[in-house]
């Protein structure tokens, strides 16, 4: 194994959301917990330009309180409930890698129960 130096910043990746209150796959219920499952995230909940939000379809972004997070998983809640329709979840992370690199975001479909 040769060591490299990550140069390019982080890429990070959603594989699976699953509302931990009624244990479906995307699809998050009001303001019950979700874990986000995937690579790369690791939010730094400390800094304003990393966290969780959800899309709508007009482009209005409503941010998620983050309760947990690690590389492979992240939870977070609504503090308050959105209109049931689709959505496009956002994660905008550094990946843990530090202020030397940008903000870059994994996105996924989900619906709004």
């Amino acid at each position: 194994i040769v060591p490299e130096n990550n140069t390019e910043g982080s890429k990070p990746v959603i594989n699976t959301v699953l509302d931990e209150s009624t244990m479906v796959y995307d699809v998050i219920t009001g303001t019950a917990v979700f874990s986000i499952a995937g690579a790369e995230l690791a939010l730094d909940t400390t800094k304003d330009d990393e966290y969780v939000a959800l899309v709508n379809a007009q482009g209005a972004e409503t941010k998620c309180t983050v309760d947990f997070s690690d590389l492979q998983n992240v939870k977070a809640h609504l503090e308050a409930a959105l209109p049931a329709g689709e959505y496009t979840l956002k994660v905008y992370t550094r990946s843990g890698l530090g202020d030397q690199f940008g903000v870059t975001v994994a996105t996924r479909k989900v619906m709004v129960a």
